[in-house]
């Protein structure tokens, strides 16, 4: 990766990745499982010291919070309900876990930031503004009123845009850019997309925030979901579900490793993604593999 000119690297986690002892889950459906992720903070810790020996800094991604922010299955709970804002005590086991995390990471210089809610999907923007109102208050008595911290705005979220621009302290905003779900993209090339993305969306962010804010165009784009559009799009993609889990359990064979219940539901043939990203974007694929080849290597080095 640092070879490749890459410095950054964001590492998603759930509240499950702390453990037993830290997640705060006994009443999740994750509790009766937790055994499988004994050591699964380790590797937390293993992934930020092996980046840092490697000049690479990590920004740590809460992925999945209790009772779920979005309701999509990457946040642990594929039922489609997001109920986190609905109990107080999702809102503060989430908090406590946060600050856990906090202190763990508080000396780890090549931290670069802690997102505090990867996607959230509220109802009610107040909501969730309260939550990330308060518990900033919190990390920050933590880790510093400076800290780098990173607030998820899915597409063109005026709300989160508004919300960022009236924080003191690094605050930074975490968009997220899907074009393979938009049907305007499809049939379209790499460089095309980039373009048009540049003009309907990072340009109306760059006017709408006015402030705190620093967009730079790229013409190179290589993301989880970027160029799929422009030839079969997600209906090209092949799913797999619950009896194909071989192709996501980690080395160490634990073929429960997706307990019932929670993220097990639809997930994405990752092979074919490679395969239709390969037929897009030949001269880049070397990446994606390169990527594949790194996540083998730290899975099979064991823990700390």
């Amino acid at each position: 990766m640092a070879t490749m000119g890459i410095n950054t690297a964001r590492l998603p986690i759930g509240y499950w990745t702390v453990g037993r002892e830290n997640c705060r889950c006994e009443n999740t459906p994750f509790w009766e499982h937790m055994d499988k992720y004994e050591n699964q903070w380790s590797y937390v810790l293993k992934a930020i010291d092996w980046a840092a020996e490697h000049n690479i800094g990590i920004l740590l991604d809460f992925h999945g919070a209790e009772g779920s922010q979005n309701g999509w299955e990457h946040s642990g709970d594929d039922s489609q309900q997001a109920t986190f804002l609905d109990d107080p005590e999702h809102l503060e086991h989430t908090t406590q876990v946060l600050e856990w995390i906090a202190w763990q990471i508080k000396d780890k210089a090549n931290v670069v930031g802690l997102e505090l809610l990867n996607e959230p999907n509220p109802d009610d923007h107040s909501r969730i503004d309260a939550w990330y109102d308060s518990t900033l208050v919190r990390l920050r008595a933590i880790l510093g009123h400076d800290y780098p911290f990173y607030i998820s705005g899915s597409m063109f979220d005026q709300a989160r845009i508004d919300w960022v621009k009236q924080q003191s302290g690094f605050v930074v905003l975490d968009h997220h850019m899907y074009p393979l779900f938009d049907s305007k993209y499809q049939d379209k090339s790499a460089q095309d997309q980039v373009s048009m993305m540049w003009d309907e969306y990072y340009g109306a962010f760059d006017h709408a925030a006015s402030v705190n804010l620093i967009i730079q165009q790229t013409d190179d784009w290589l993301s989880e979901w970027s160029f799929l559009s422009s030839t079969k799009g997600i209906d090209g993609l092949s799913k797999i579900g619950t009896g194909d889990r071989a192709l996501l359990v980690p080395a160490n064979g634990q073929k429960n490793f997706w307990p019932d219940g929670t993220s097990i539901g639809v997930h994405r043939n990752w092979n074919s993604k490679r395969n239709a990203f390969e037929s897009e974007e030949p001269n880049a694929v070397h990446i994606w593999d390169e990527g594949c080849k790194v996540a083998r290597t730290f899975a099979e080095s064991g823990t700390r």
